[in-house]
């Protein structure tokens, strides 16, 4: 699939689609290469992320605003910021300055903290929020955490899910073993939710938020299902499910130890 994708898809041709797909393609570069079977595969995969970051430069504002994104520009933050970590796991590949002033950006200049959610723009009078919005926007904080370690990003994405994903119904409903009845919002459970099935998190496809009236509304209730696999997926490597540990935070060739009893 890499060789594929690098012999069809120059950095240049990606980021004439979205800068945002940059930092999908770098996160899973970075994927491929730390583990790529070869010296030479594991090169190719160290040329194309670098080509990557270089669109990423051609497109970076010196405050670290990332241009020609998505609409969601929390999203293009986040997604861009986690990609240039993960790709920097590579050898002779390290864009980690830049994804700090990216990942600055996206908690500097688009975090409402009144709110306790991310503008979709600096100027944005309402903030629109998909599923796959808010997957970027988790990927971009888990990122920042795991790598970066910058200070108050926990406390930030737990405001974000709650604001988000609780009052503003993006998750629309819970798994069991998150469920809490005491949560300041709560939500409904899946069908089916005591038995085999029904144990992932449902997803609305899309909310928004009005700053201006303090108020949260779906605007799309269908269920998205590729995005909503993708945000579910960036949302595992934030913490623990259920209590149980799960082995590691999305970064390349890292893996942690469970908690000691």
């Amino acid at each position: 699939m890499f060789q594929a994708t690098r012999s069809q898809f120059s950095p240049a041709d990606i980021a004439s689609q979205s800068t945002r797909q940059l930092g999908q393609t770098l996160g899973a570069v970075g994927w491929y290469g730390t583990q790529a079977g070869s010296g030479e595969l594991q090169s190719n995969a160290v040329e194309y992320a670098n080509a990557l970051a270089e669109q990423v430069d051609a497109n970076l504002d010196d405050n670290g605003l990332v241009n020609n994104g998505s609409t969601n520009q929390a999203a293009t933050q986040g997604i861009i910021g986690q990609g240039l970590l993960w790709a920097s796991e590579l050898d002779s590949v390290d864009h980690t300055d830049t994804a700090t002033d990216v990942l600055g950006y996206m908690t500097d200049e688009l975090w409402d903290g009144d709110a306790g959610t991310f503008k979709s723009g600096s100027n944005a009078d309402t903030y629109t929020i998909t599923a796959r919005d808010a997957g970027d926007i988790t990927g971009g904080l888990n990122a920042a955490d795991a790598v970066l370690e910058l200070s108050g990003v926990k406390d930030t994405f737990a405001r974000f899910f709650n604001q988000t994903f609780n009052r503003g119904r993006l998750q629309r409903a819970e798994r069991p073993q998150s469920r809490d009845e005491n949560a300041e919002y709560t939500l409904p459970l899946p069908p089916e939710a005591g038995g085999e099935y029904g144990q992932a998190a449902v997803y609305n496809t899309a909310v928004e938020y009005d700053p201006a009236a303090d108020e949260w509304s779906v605007t799309d209730d269908r269920f998205n299902t590729e995005w909503a696999l993708y945000l579910a997926n960036q949302d595992i490597w934030i913490g623990q499910w259920a209590g149980d540990f799960y082995q590691g935070r999305g970064r390349p060739w890292h893996s942690d130890s469970p908690p000691s009893e």
